[in-house]
């Protein structure tokens, strides 16, 4: 939402268009073309609206995304890995215990309804 919030003009629909392809393979390059940037100029224009990397913030949106699934269903920590974007439970994992400091079995078992 903060990042939503943040971006104006051409990067304004970004976020959302982002948060839409999630389990897809989000780079650089398909964010430029989506704001109809050359990539060189979207990296600089994207460190200045949103203070971060591309990279940074699709891991961002994808665990937060992952947090709302992991206390909204019962779904397979694996489907919902697969459903924001990692390329495997495992590497989600991992960046959910660096960002969150507990597995995702673990947020959901303190967080889920």
């Amino acid at each position: 939402l903060a990042a939503q919030t943040q971006a104006t003009g051409r990067m304004g629909g970004l976020v959302n268009w982002m948060l839409a392809h999630l389990n897809e393979d989000i780079t650089s390059e398909r964010m430029a073309e989506q704001v109809s940037m050359s990539v060189r100029h979207f990296r600089r224009v994207f460190a200045e609206t949103f203070g971060t990397s591309p990279a940074r913030l699709v891991e961002h949106l994808r665990l937060e995304q992952a947090c709302l699934r992991l206390t909204q269903n019962n779904n397979s920590i694996e489907r919902i890995a697969s459903g924001v974007g990692f390329h495997s439970a495992d590497a989600f994992r991992r960046a959910f215990r660096a960002r969150y400091g507990a597995t995702p079995g673990e947020y959901r078992e303190r967080f889920a309804r």
